[in-house]
């Protein structure tokens, strides 16, 4: 009999967002496990916002009762569930009944619908957003784990109610996962059972040599390349100031910007492409020349320094040399990174990483050291441990 797992996230497994969360349940599913991966609910009020695409996703996943993936000799099964409200950090939402009950208006009840596929009783509860705590009171697990990928406290959506949660989350897991060294003084202070570092990886076997995207056969080279999410964490002044200062370099950008759009300048030698699914990163990333990762360290330290970033993998699986700015997560990796402090020394590090000719191995045996496949072990180690 297959061993049960449930996978609580805030983002939904089709996303093009691929996060750890993500990563992790692949592997437990390509090693037998049936996986149900579950994202925030959606809402009415979602209908109201700007990400067509994403909202269309997520309700056609709700719709259809979920999606099956199969993997290896597992399977994920993944589902948003939709609620009548969801709490906010505005002076409508954030109130303490929202963050007690709100999942109560949760349609179907989410707790019938797992039952009904097999997930009453699991081997596995794995949590990594603090607002559903309530599948700890509604699911048999064996085991609990809480994984700390961010200090969720820099992030704007934080508040007391949100610090409530995590810190009774953090107390009732078997075990708190955090992703970068500086996070353990963060994680303590929630006074957890037991904490383990586990950094974030990367699964190098789908960043092997991808094709030539048509896209890039209009951009001239050298590449420099961003992939990720855009937020107020990203560093508007430092790019635009890249773009006009480095003008023989085309920047090509791969995200939804969103509400952020407007701050990108523009010049003919920036391509903002939008976000692409996962699948087809290779595909870009293999023909650019330089990845970048251009934070704003200094406006928002608290969040930034915490940050254990997936692309930094992503880009040097892809044999690229890495520009990023100085923080101390990133800096505790010992990567092969160019890490920068200022804005002209970004700029004099882009030009260099463009014009090296630097073996890509260099990059991509770190990028060997750091699969998830590694992380994925020690998780299986410690469960088997606990049990």
């Amino acid at each position: 009999m297959r061993k049960k797992a449930i996978f609580i996230s805030a983002i939904d497994f089709e996303s093009p967002v691929q996060i750890g969360d993500h990563q992790l349940a692949r592997q437990f599913a390509l090693d037998g496990w049936e996986i149900a991966f579950l994202s925030t609910p959606i809402t009415p009020f979602h209908l109201l916002g700007r990400h067509r695409e994403i909202i269309r996703r997520r309700f056609q996943t709700y719709r259809s009762g979920g999606v099956h993936h199969r993997l290896g000799a597992g399977e994920i099964w993944s589902y948003v569930p939709a609620s009548v409200l969801i709490p906010k950090n505005n002076p409508l939402l954030n109130r303490q009944w929202v963050y007690q009950h709100w999942n109560r208006w949760i349609v179907p009840d989410i707790a019938a619908v797992l039952k009904k596929k097999g997930f009453g009783k699991v081997d596995l509860l794995y949590v990594r957003d603090p607002l559903q705590t309530f599948y700890l009171e509604m699911v048999d697990a064996r085991h609990v784990v809480y994984r700390i990928a961010d200090q969720d406290a820099g992030f704007q959506h934080y508040n007391a109610q949100v610090e409530w949660f995590e810190r009774s989350l953090a107390q009732k897991a078997d075990v708190v996962f955090y992703t970068a060294p500086n996070l353990k003084e963060y994680v303590a202070q929630f006074n957890p059972r037991r904490m383990v570092f586990l950094p974030n990886g990367m699964d190098n076997a789908d960043f092997d040599m991808g094709f030539l995207n048509h896209e890039f056969e209009r951009i001239g080279r050298p590449i420099v390349i961003y992939v990720g999410s855009i937020d107020y964490w990203f560093d508007f002044d430092l790019f635009n100031r890249l773009t006009a200062e480095l003008t023989g370099c085309s920047f090509v950008v791969i995200g939804s910007p969103g509400r952020y759009a407007e701050s990108f300048t523009r010049r003919e030698n920036v391509h903002l492409l939008g976000p692409k699914a996962y699948s087809q990163l290779p595909a870009y990333l293999q023909y650019a020349d330089v990845g970048i990762i251009p934070f704003n360290v200094k406006q928002y330290p608290e969040l930034v320094n915490a940050i254990n970033p997936l692309k930094l993998y992503e880009y040097m699986a892809s044999g690229l040399p890495v520009v990023a700015t100085d923080w101390l997560a990133l800096r505790q990796i010992e990567s092969p990174a160019r890490l920068c402090t200022t804005c002209d020394e970004f700029i004099r590090s882009v030009q260099s990483a463009a014009a090296s000719n630097e073996d890509p191995e260099i990059y991509r045996s770190f990028a060997r050291c750091h699969d998830w496949s590694q992380r994925y072990q020690e998780i299986k180690d410690l469960l088997s441990a606990l049990a």
